[in-house]
């Protein structure tokens, strides 16, 4: 009899760091199609829960997705209210994207490969309302698709150090690639370090990946630390 109330009860522990139960249930499969729809999200983390469901199908939430568990990334960045993780042991040349305001949440379309050659992704920032992605030697502007990721090259730049990126005033970004120091604002990469060129010639290359970066808004300086052949210290 379906004009009756129903109780669903959710059995079982989900994994540590479990922020949310969601339940999902068909409409009426008389009247409707069979797939699962969003009947509610319970916030915290629950063992058992008990839920009474009284909604009617007209108001039943979006169409269960197909879910990825979320990745043990090597780096990562923030992007319009989603998380973006990249470079896993297993696919260093895969990046996933968060549903927004969900960031523990990746549908199976946020996991895409910003190089055709799954080249390992070197870095990823966040600038301008754009999401950049890097490998050792291009530049890719990445943006999510109803079908997916989708990548474009945007440049032959690319970047030896994930934490040399740093997006800096509105819409500008800074990085390590092989020959220096770059900035991107819209166009071709502009290669700003020729005052340290000396300098950044000493830098380990085996060690180049290691290097960090800051902005200081107060001077307008982007801060560089690299490691020095022969020298202990950066």
């Amino acid at each position: 009899d379906l004009t009756k109330q129903f109780f669903v009860q959710v059995n079982g522990e989900g994994p540590d760091g479990t922020v949310a139960v969601r339940i999902y249930r068909t409409a009426d499969t008389r009247y409707n199609p069979s797939e699962f729809r969003l009947l509610a999200r319970i916030e915290g983390y629950h063992s058992r829960t008990v839920y009474p469901d009284n909604l009617e199908d007209a108001f039943l939430g979006e169409v269960a997705s197909d879910l990825l568990p979320v990745p043990v990334a090597r780096i990562g960045c923030a992007h319009s209210g989603r998380l973006v993780l990249a470079n896993t042991a297993q696919e260093p040349g895969a990046l996933w994207v968060s549903l927004p305001g969900q960031t523990g949440t990746f549908p199976v379309i946020s996991k895409g490969y910003p190089d055709s050659a799954a080249g390992a992704v070197t870095g990823v920032a966040s600038s301008g309302g754009k999401l950049l992605a890097w490998t050792e030697s291009r530049l890719y502007d990445v943006e999510q698709g109803d079908i997916g990721l989708r990548s474009v090259e945007v440049d032959s730049t690319g970047c030896v150090a994930p934490g040399s990126v740093v997006a800096i005033g509105k819409g500008g970004v800074v990085w390590l690639g092989p020959e220096g120091c770059y900035y991107w604002h819209g166009g071709a990469p502009l290669l700003i370090s020729d005052g340290i060129s000396e300098l950044l010639r000493l830098q380990s290359r085996s060690r180049a990946r290691w290097s960090c970066a800051a902005w200081d808004t107060l001077t307008g300086e982007y801060l560089l630390s690299v490691s020095v052949s022969g020298s202990a210290k950066g």
